[in-house]
């Protein structure tokens, strides 16, 4: 205080006079912001995501305990999981949508092939 005038910083007047906005970018250093989990997920790729969950499962971590300290959802963690447990020289998962086996598929081509036998 000088002459009974009260001296603040410029950062404090700023915060003060503009809430929510951002500080004039005059000032020497804004204000920090905490980077949370949840943003740093966010930002991750896919590879980052995978290595991490691949890191995670290393470690011996539970797959819900992936999902709550990664930021992952449990359908990606499950499939990175999977992903995880085979080996990569197997090359690429099996289609999710495929109807099965050779066998499954064997059968139900000579379903297929007899109803339309039968048509004729």
């Amino acid at each position: 205080m000088r002459n009974r005038i009260r001296l603040y910083a410029l950062a404090e007047v700023e915060a003060l006079a503009r809430p929510g906005r951002r500080p004039s970018p005059w000032l020497a250093s804004p204000p920090k912001t905490r980077t949370t989990p949840a943003k740093m997920a966010a930002r991750r790729t896919d590879g980052q995501e995978a290595a991490y969950v691949f890191r995670l499962l290393d470690q011996g971590l539970s797959l819900r305990a992936i999902v709550t300290r990664a930021h992952v959802p449990p359908h990606r963690v499950r499939e990175l999981h999977r992903e995880w447990a085979r080996s990569l020289e197997h090359g690429s998962p099996p289609d999710p949508h495929a109807l099965g086996d050779t066998a499954e598929l064997t059968e139900l081509a000579a379903t297929a092939q007899a109803l339309f036998e039968s048509r004729d």
